[in-house]
């Protein structure tokens, strides 16, 4: 589809740390530096959205949680003006609490930045972000998986992946645009493939009323495709996060979502443009040639493969299976030598599924006793 007036450009670029060896060259201001060729797509676009995977704040001041802390410099915001909004529903954006929240959303607004996905609140966070793009409405709603991230009645977070709440914001809102963007900070890490419930969760966005859905989280490049006209990506990788011990992994590869959208909201196509960054160099490079049709290809070829359902249910239990380890100790609290005996001898280094273990399964998957599991293991967080 041709740029023209009717159509609109609406850029969707993935996770964002300003850290790293790219650090410096945010804050001496040098976009050109460090968005390399993507600055032109930023540049051209309309409207343009991209995950801050972190809090920008000048005192850290960590909250007691499992997995990383991430933060920021707020003066890093100075290179990246040619980027219209950014998302904040993520898993690390309270990681410096409220006080982090609060520095974050105060640099976006000093810088010019628009914000979605958080507030002081749940209601605030769960608020839509509604702009005019050249006579377009777009609406955008950002929502993140339950971690230890998300705003409560009267406590500062980010918007709760929760179908309910995403229900009533629509039936809400749907008067106010003509396109509805929704991204999902889901999926597994280093997963280039939906699992099925995240598949069938971006499907029934689409049907009460999302026109495209951009999943964020995976640090990978995923697979995309169309549902009852609506374009959902499952992964498009990091925009910009630096992590030396992986310079030529997928990590640093990724996809820059272009959704070209008509006035009135009714037809869209979407083009993606793929690049690497941090790599044996600091910033971003566009792909061209060999390499970037080669990244589109493995894409295509597992958006293909996911239009089979068989394959993604399957595909992950493979998965899961192969990765069984890992997420057995984080259920049973073992040490590593367990994890490394589990990887090479299996199942077999499992005991008998005890009844205490039963337990556990059941409180996991029983909606009720969830509920009440999480009240109360909050309730001892907080003493």
């Amino acid at each position: 589809m041709l740029h023209n007036s009717n159509t609109k450009r609406i850029l969707v670029g993935g996770d964002l740390v300003p850290g790293g060896r790219n650090l410096s060259y945010l804050l001496d201001g040098d976009a050109s530096q460090v968005l390399g060729g993507a600055l032109e797509l930023f540049e051209n676009s309309d409207f343009s959205i991209v995950n801050l995977e972190c809090a920008l704040t000048s005192q850290s001041s960590p909250i007691y949680k499992s997995g990383p802390h991430f933060s920021g410099p707020i003066e890093s915001l100075r290179s990246l003006s040619s980027i219209t909004a950014f998302n904040l529903a993520n898993n690390h954006i309270l990681d410096h609490g409220a006080d982090g929240v609060r520095s974050t959303l105060d640099a976006c607004q000093k810088y010019g930045f628009l914000t979605v996905g958080v507030g002081a609140n749940l209601d605030q966070a769960a608020e839509p972000l509604v702009q005019n793009v050249g006579g377009l409405r777009l609406g955008v709603i950002t929502m993140a998986e339950h971690d230890f991230c998300i705003a409560e009645k009267d406590e500062y977070g980010a918007n709760p992946l929760d179908m309910r709440k995403f229900i009533r914001t629509v039936d809400k809102n749907n008067h106010r645009w003509d396109y509805l963007l929704v991204l999902v900070h889901s999926g597994l890490e280093h997963y280039p493939y939906p699992t099925p419930d995240l598949r069938d969760t971006c499907h029934f966005l689409v049907e009460q009323g999302a026109n495209a859905v951009v999943v964020q989280h995976t640090h990978c490049v995923g697979c995309w495709e169309k549902y009852d006209n609506a374009y959902i990506v499952y992964g498009q990788g990091n925009l910009l996060f630096d992590r030396q011990s992986s310079q030529t992994s997928p990590w640093n590869e990724g996809v820059l979502v272009q959704l070209n959208i008509v006035k009135d909201g009714s037809t869209a196509d979407m083009v993606l443009h793929s690049y690497k960054q941090s790599t044996d160099r600091p910033g971003i490079r566009l792909l061209s040639g060999k390499e970037a049709s080669n990244l589109v290809d493995s894409v295509n070829r597992r958006s293909l493969q996911i239009l089979d359902d068989a394959f993604v249910l399957d595909n992950y239990r493979a998965h899961i299976k192969a990765n069984a380890g890992r997420y057995l100790a984080l259920l049973y609290r073992r040490r590593s030598w367990w994890r490394r005996a589990y990887r090479i001898l299996g199942a077999r280094v499992l005991p008998k599924m005890s009844k205490r273990e039963l337990a556990l399964l059941n409180m996991i998957r029983c909606e009720t006793l969830r509920e009440a599991g999480i009240t109360v293991l909050r309730d001892e967080l907080e003493k």
